[in-house]
C-alpha cells in the first residue's frame, strides 16, 4: 500500500498538521506508533483511543505485544470508560503484527 507522505503536502495541509503526524499517540512497551503510522500501517486513526490503550497497558504493566495478546479481553471491560473503540485498536495492532484476533477474542466466549 502506497502510504501518503504529509510533508509532501505541506503547503496545502499547513506545518502543524504535518508536525503533528509525527507524534507518538500509542505505545506499548518499546514499541511505539506515530498517528501517521497508526492510520497507514495499523489501519485505524482513532487517536484518543490509542493513547487510552497506551495507558491502560502501562497501568496493566504490559509491556509487549506478546503480553497484550495473552490478556483477557474481558480485562478491558472492567476498566471504566474503555470502550469498544480502544479495544478495537488492541485488536488493529494485534492483527498488524500477525497475532491471530479472532483467537484472542473467543477467549471471552
Amino acid at each position: 500500500m502506497d502510504m501518503i507522505n504529509a510533508s509532501e503536502h505541506q503547503q496545502f495541509l499547513g506545518a502543524a498538521f504535518v508536525n503533528r503526524q509525527k507524534e507518538i499517540v500509542l505505545r506499548i512497551g518499546s514499541r511505539q506508533w506515530t498517528r501517521s503510522q497508526l492510520v497507514q500501517v495499523i489501519g485505524v486513526g482513532n487517536w484518543a483511543a490509542a493513547a487510552k490503550l497506551s495507558t491502560v497497558l502501562r497501568k496493566m504493566k504490559v509491556i509487549s505485544l506478546a503480553q497484550l495478546y495473552a490478556v483477557d479481553p474481558r480485562d478491558f471491560a472492567l476498566i471504566p470508560r474503555l470502550g469498544e473503540t480502544t479495544v478495537f485498536v488492541a485488536m488493529a495492532v494485534l492483527k498488524a503484527e500477525d497475532f491471530n484476533v479472532s483467537t484472542w477474542i473467543k477467549q471471552i466466549a
